[in-house]
């Protein structure tokens, strides 16, 4: 009996973890490539999970008759690898003209990324660590949690890395003073990449619709090298104003647009302070 105990409880532990690569190399703690419903629980996406032939695998929602259209997977955690990281290749939306949404993020942590009712392909790193409340002692394990509502995704990868291959960070010293930014405040947009670019451009956006938040009436942010091969590209200003009004963590994204650097989809990142604009 004890036997079969063992068994089952290997079984069933290597069915959690058939589909998570664990330490495929020194910078990555876990990857995901493919993905089936086996692997997740508590699935109430009626599309579900399941395998892309042309590789990688779908995570979306067609036909939403639930509560909460939640999927999750038990995944390693560790303070030392932060950057959940993931590529977004085929993007399919339903029902036009009906609420849509989706999002991608460790359960109880900063760092999701999502949007509601537009949805767009591309390259996302989120540092899921920064001003989010810490692992408790002992704590090596989490949840990733997909939540999609009429939309569906076609993901080559989702993993958790020490150092992304290509990212954005926002930074600011109101970040460490008071959790926050607002008019006055100065912020810093840093593009760090893999390859050489040519260009660099940043949009900051609002998870509603996908629109332009304009950053002192500008859309668009003008992005300089930091260092002479064009992998780090910034910019540094005082907000003057931010059109959107205040907006939660997780409101607002960053959208890179790079010429050359090794890929051609946007790279997305998230801000994961609030904004509080001051009246």
């Amino acid at each position: 009996m004890k036997k079969f105990l063992f068994v089952f409880a290997a079984a069933a532990a290597v069915s959690v973890w058939a589909e998570i690569k664990k330490n495929p190399d020194a910078n990555t703690l876990w990857s995901m490539e493919t993905a089936s419903k086996k692997g997740w629980y508590q699935n109430t996406l009626s599309r579900g999970i399941r395998p892309n032939p042309n590789g990688g695998f779908f995570i979306g929602d067609d036909n939403p008759v639930n509560n909460g259209h939640v999927a999750r997977h038990k995944v390693p955690v560790s303070k030392e690898y932060p950057w959940l990281v993931w590529d977004m290749k085929e993007v399919y939306t339903f029902n036009a003209g009906r609420y849509q949404r989706w999002s991608l993020s460790l359960q109880g942590m900063n760092g999701g990324i999502g949007s509601v009712t537009n949805v767009e392909k591309g390259l996302a790193a989120v540092n899921c660590f920064e001003n989010a409340k810490p692992l408790k002692p002992g704590v090596k394990e989490g949840i990733l949690r997909a939540y999609f509502f009429d939309v569906e995704i076609g993901f080559t990868a989702i993993k958790m890395v020490k150092k992304p291959d290509n990212y954005i960070v926002t930074s600011s010293p109101a970040f460490a003073k008071k959790k926050s930014f607002s008019p006055g405040d100065e912020v810093k947009f840093t593009v760090y990449l893999k390859e050489p670019a040519e260009d660099v451009t940043l949009k900051v956006i609002d998870i509603n619709y996908l629109y332009d938040v304009a950053v002192n009436g500008k859309n668009v942010l003008e992005l300089k090298p930091e260092d002479k091969e064009q992998k780090i590209w910034s910019i540094t200003l005082k907000i003057d104003s931010l059109k959107c009004g205040s907006r939660k963590i997780g409101s607002l994204l960053t959208r890179a647009t790079v010429l050359g650097g090794g890929f051609k989809v946007p790279l997305w990142g998230a801000i994961n302070y609030p904004y509080k604009e001051k009246k």
